[in-house]
């Protein structure tokens, strides 16, 4: 490397040189046309002198002035340095000179094949475009560039009426004359005159040879605009790029060329390498620096140079370069320059050397990790296996490596998938997720999850195939019991959503039954002693009475009635139960029970969870006998004993009262036994059963102090005892209801009632004014607390429904309480809400619907009376 100048100073002087050039040749055509004008002008003035026809003299006047325009157009296409100046002096001349309203010159843009207006003297003509700009083919400049031919009018005419026709009458316009401007068979753009008087055939010749000349200049000042654009992108290019491009002089090795690169990978400013060839040498490091020197120097030879070598900074840091030379050979075939490009791969060195850290740690990585890694050739011959993989399968390295992996580790079953997965990562790059058993040494599978690819060879083709396995056996296991127990939770959710509806239901239910009930107590209040009408009012009854056992089967189904426990005959409840089965079970499922009895068997417990038991075991009976059988209830006073073959749950032997559920069913096989009650545990199949009835079974029996045990046999049945201890005898539930008081009159005291069902609020009402209440009666909440509001402080009793529109009754009573209004309160409800008489105070009882309406005549003689006396405050 080595230079004379700067490479701002070389390209200069370049085209310096190249511009001088031209200018010296269009100097001298200049000087020459101007002695051939100036011979012509003496000549014609010889002419004319010695003419002696006025004719002729007006011809040679023309010639002359003609020959001066030439000259002018010389000059004009001299001046300037582009097209934007050079073209706006050749108008002027034309339109001085030539007499002409306008002169335009247009210069062709190939790549829209449009005319670009660069030049005009005169006025514009309207026609040739707003804009400057006309595609060639339109108007009278457009044809002249679309035929290449010239185009003249004498007689040129515009439109009636159009801006043409205006400016040609305005500019005394008589003519136009277009002619190509061409250099060869190239189209460079187009001249256009127009002119206040036909065109003579001098003056188009004329014309024509002034064309001649414009496009010639055109053409100059466009090669000459190309190649100062084309340096100047080179030069950009040369100082843009990081690589540093280099030129030397090969017999002096001094440097031509050098781009500002190197400044900024060598460190060093490019004068000095101009300045000091060797300077290059000199900062290649010590240990490279010889043998790159003797790879340059073949390059004489007409060898190529492709080196790596360090460079040392003047800072002292090291960079790496990859320098590469291209000898240039002259007419000899003689090696005269040299062309190159150093590249700074400082990056690339250190990229690679984290690569071959990077694969010392993949390898690491890959021997190291749990997932399974395995290489097969493109012939199905393993190559590679990991550690992970080698263990899991109970193999060594050297046993596995060379064998065909299909028939050695893929369960003959599975063969064909696998070879069909190879077959098409054979045919391409994407990769495969597929799930596939893998066989172990001791002949047990393991389930594997594998992402395979094909990994291609240098020269395209397949070279082996590479894949990563996690082993997702125990996952895969886990996952299956996690799907079910979430259908298991799916189905108890379903169960809920269905016991919620039920208990809507029975909601409104209530409320009219409410209405039934309460009327036909009023009917047998008003109404003669009459057998018919009693016996119909009788039928009303019974039919409520079946209807407020429905009721409350459907409560129980929903899980939402209170524990209330009280002594309930189970004679009564299994009577219950059985009605509400006959239409739970099938009708190919026979229910045997015990009819009725005189002697009660009496249990202190919530009826509504005992007959859950009942419901729970005859549906698991019921999946238990899917083409029929019989389902059998039986009670008895129980002694004690216990069958010794039976599992159930560890309470000490009571003795009390037995309540037997045994069906012909499958049976429970005896593995399975000790397991039944255990939650989410099923026998069925799965999407058949939660695994929740048994276990809520057990659940109340243990919470009513009892003991549950099971028996069961194979394809002959199975048998639920349950043992629950005996009510004390001195109570019985007819006792207790015989406890309750009947209706007492009032006093006229003022009872605010506050209930949204028009009937029952009317039915209510009319029942405490026949009982001598003052009653005021309101629809919703919010006219609740106004009635308080305003009668609060004499009224004797309230009686609020709970779910009240505008705002809740619980809601109001509190707001009411809050006030220091103390009044005694009756919450009367539809539904079953376990939480609700949690919330009342001592001052409020609660009364489920349907109700007698003697036991609300009752309640509320009842709470009137102990405020008056001061028994609750």
């Amino acid at each position: 490397m080595g230079s004379p100048s700067t490479t701002e100073e070389y390209q200069r002087r370049e085209l310096e040189r190249r511009l001088a050039r031209r200018a010296a040749e269009l100097a001298d055509a200049k000087e020459r046309l101007q002695r051939e004008i100036t011979r012509r002008v003496e000549a014609e003035k010889k002419l004319r002198r010695v003419s002696r026809r006025p004719e002729k003299r007006d011809a040679l006047d023309e010639r002359i002035r003609y020959a001066e325009v030439t000259s002018s157009m010389c000059a004009a296409l001299a001046t300037g340095d582009s097209l934007a100046t050079m073209l706006p002096p050749c108008t002027q001349v034309l339109v001085e000179y030539l007499d002409a309203c306008a002169a335009q010159i247009w210069i062709l843009n190939e790549a829209a094949n449009v005319l670009d207006l660069q030049a005009s003297a005169g006025t514009r003509p309207p026609w040739d475009g707003p804009q400057g700009r006309v595609p060639v083919g339109r108007g009278h400049v457009g044809m002249v560039a679309a035929r290449r031919e010239p185009v003249v009018i004498n007689a040129i005419t515009g439109d009636r009426g159009s801006e043409t026709e205006a400016w040609i009458r305005r500019e005394n316009v008589v003519a136009f004359a277009g002619y190509p401007l061409t250099v060869g068979d190239k189209l460079v753009g187009v001249v256009g005159l127009f002119a206040g008087r036909p065109l003579s055939e001098t003056a188009l010749d004329s014309l024509a040879s002034l064309a001649s000349q414009i496009a010639l200049g055109v053409d100059r000042r466009l090669a000459e605009e190309s190649l100062r654009e084309s340096e100047a992108r080179l030069q950009q290019m040369a100082d843009t790029i990081e690589d540093v491009f280099w030129i030397t002089d090969w017999a002096s090795h001094s440097v031509l060329f050098a781009s500002r690169a190197y400044e900024s990978v060598w460190g060093r400013s490019r004068q000095s390498l101009y300045e000091d060839p060797k300077a290059w040498a000199e900062a290649i490091h010590p240990d490279d620096r010889q043998r790159a020197w003797d790879h340059f120097v073949r390059l004489g030879e007409g060898a190529n140079y492709d080196e790596d070598y360090r460079i040392i900074r003047p800072d002292g840091s090291v960079r790496w370069v990859r320098d590469r030379g291209y000898p240039i050979r002259d007419s000899n075939d003689e090696v005269y320059r040299v062309a190159g490009v150093a590249q700074d791969i400082t990056e690339l060195r250190r990229s690679q050397a984290e690569l071959h850290k990077e694969k010392d740690f993949s390898t690491t990585l890959v021997q190291t990790s749990p997932a399974f890694f395995v290489a097969v050739s493109a012939g199905g011959k393993t190559m590679m296996m990991n550690d992970a993989m080698l263990s899991a399968v109970g193999y060594r390295r050297d046993e596995v490596v060379g064998r065909d992996y299909v028939s050695m580790f893929v369960p003959e079953a599975d063969r064909a998938e696998v070879t069909e997965v190879f077959h098409k990562l054979t045919h391409t790059a994407e990769p495969t997720v597929g799930l596939n058993r893998v066989l172990t040494s001791d002949g047990a599978e393991r389930l594997v999850e594998w992402h395979g690819r094909q990994v291609l060879g240098p020269e395209g083709g397949l070279d082996f195939f590479f894949g990563v396995g996690i082993d997702i056996t125990e996952r895969k296991q886990a996952e299956q019991e996690r799907k079910h127990l979430e259908e298991q939770l799916h189905q108890s959710q379903k169960m809920e959503a269905i016991g919620q509806l039920a208990g809507g239901v029975a909601h409104d239910f209530n409320n009219l039954l409410t209405v039934i009930v309460g009327n036909v107590e009023l009917l047998r209040r008003l109404l003669p002693d009459d057998e018919d009408i009693q016996q119909m009012l009788g039928a009303i009854d019974q039919a409520s009475d079946q209807a407020v056992g429905l009721t409350r089967s459907l409560l129980t189904f929903s899980h939402n009635l209170p524990v209330v426990k009280r002594n309930v005959n189970l004679h009564n409840v299994v009577s219950d139960a059985r009605e509400l089965l006959s239409h739970l079970l099938p009708s190919n499922i026979e229910i045997l029970a015990p009819g009725e009895c005189d002697s009660p068997l009496l249990v202190h417990a919530d009826s509504t969870q005992l007959q859950q038991v009942l419901i729970n075991l005859a549906v698991n009976a019921r999946d238990a006998m899917p083409g029929g059988g019989r389902l059998q209830i039986s009670l008895s006073e129980a002694a004690g004993e216990s069958d010794g073959n039976s599992v159930g749950v560890a309470e000490p032997e009571l003795p009390g009262i037995r309540l037997e559920v045994s069906d012909t069913g499958t049976g429970i096989p005896p593995e399975f036994l000790d397991r039944v009650f255990e939650p989410f545990f099923t026998t069925k199949a799965r999407g058949q059963g939660t695994g929740l009835g048994l276990a809520i079974v057990h659940g109340i029996v243990k919470d009513h102090d009892g003991r549950i045990e099971v028996r069961s046999q194979v394809d002959v049945g199975t048998a639920f005892t349950i043992s629950f201890p005996a009510a004390a005898a001195d109570t019985s539930p007819e006792a207790e209801d015989a406890a309750v008081a009947g209706p007492a009159a009032g006093h006229g005291e003022l009872v605010l009632l506050a209930e949204d069902n028009h009937h029952v609020r009317g039915l209510i009402s009319t029942s405490l004014k026949s009982l001598n209440y003052d009653v005021l009666a309101v629809e919703d909440g919010a006219s609740l607390m106004d009635l308080v509001g305003q009668h609060g402080e004499r009224a004797g009793l309230l009686v609020v429904d709970v779910d009240l529109p505008k705002r809740n009754g619980l809601d109001c009573l509190n707001d009411i309480r809050g006030a220091g209004i103390l009044v005694p309160a009756i919450v009367i409800t539809a539904r079953v809400d376990k939480d609700i008489e949690d919330r009342l105070d001592g001052r409020a009882m609660l009364l489920s619907k349907p109700f007698q309406l003697s036991e609300l005549g009752a309640l509320a003689g009842r709470l009137i009376g102990e405020a008056a006396m001061g028994g609750q405050g």
